[in-house]
């Protein structure tokens, strides 16, 4: 069983954890998880995992939010129309 903290850091209760681990799943699930991985340099990131679990803190979480954002505006700039003219 998996112990599940709230956001104030306290149990909110026990849950069984599935068997097995489950990938992500679609496209943008398996985009987050390969950034997540590549952050916390984890060989791979699953559905079921824990943030934490998995090495992260706040200066992590900074650094997921910052290489999220870095892809969103490569992301945004390979999309954008050139201007006319």
């Amino acid at each position: 069983m998996q112990l599940l903290l709230g956001a104030g850091g306290g149990a909110d209760g026990l849950r069984r954890r599935p068997f097995g681990l489950r990938a992500p799943q679609g496209s943008l699930e398996e985009l987050l998880a390969g950034i997540a991985a590549d952050v916390l340099g984890a060989t791979r990131v699953v559905r079921d995992d824990s943030f934490f679990s998995l090495g992260c803190d706040s200066v992590r979480a900074v650094q997921l939010a910052e290489a999220l954002s870095e892809h969103r505006h490569r992301a945004a700039r390979r999309t954008a129309v050139p201007p006319c003219g």
